[in-house]
């Protein structure tokens, strides 16, 4: 019965934080990497949120894009499909087409970050003492300050797609000519 018990808390808790976005989604994911310091129950159940979260309205994705780019989709892409391919904790991601300056057409990826999530996060690691709480519980003896400190720097981080950009060109730049290594250009 008890085991019973763990099991409908751990997938409760799993989909509680499967349907938020921001910070919380993002510890519960982060959580379910910890191996052996969560119970077997709450760490298979938060594995979950490693593959599934809900993906944003169509209409809203779209909107997003063009707010953010400043122009009309189909004056973006020559397609953009608008069921996306992954969808995350703080975004999602759906293929597209574009055209190049000389009529080429090249399949992109097109990295939507859900509207409002960056500000939700720093408002979620504000209250990061409830992170610390839960770490010192599950590894007794622990002072996670440090840990904490880390976790949010790293979460605030992800939350910006300019940056993300940034070291993804780096490595494409360093890894241009390289016989099999191949990461893709950044269109800005």
């Amino acid at each position: 019965l008890d085991r019973d018990h763990e099991l409908r808390s751990a997938q409760q808790v799993a989909d509680e934080l499967g349907q938020m976005k921001g910070a919380l989604m993002k510890l519960g994911q982060m959580a379910s990497y910890l191996g052996d310091g969560l119970p077997e129950p709450l760490r298979l159940a938060l594995s979950q949120l490693q593959s599934k979260a809900p993906p944003m309205s169509v209409e809203l994705s779209i909107a997003t894009v063009e707010r953010e780019l400043g122009r009309p989709i189909g004056e973006l892409f020559v397609e953009f499909d608008p069921e996306p391919i992954a969808a995350a904790s703080i975004g999602q991601v759906h293929r597209a087409i574009v055209a190049e300056s000389d009529g080429t057409e090249r399949a992109v990826a097109v990295k939507v970050q859900y509207p409002g999530v960056a500000e939700a996060i720093v408002a979620d690691l504000r209250n990061a003492d409830l992170l610390g709480a839960v770490l010192r519980q599950g590894f007794g003896g622990l002072d996670p300050a440090e840990m904490v400190d880390e976790i949010k720097l790293r979460i605030a981080e992800e939350t910006d797609y300019q940056l993300e950009a940034r070291n993804q060109q780096r490595f494409a730049d360093y890894y241009r000519d390289h016989p099999f290594i191949r990461i893709p250009e950044v269109l800005p």
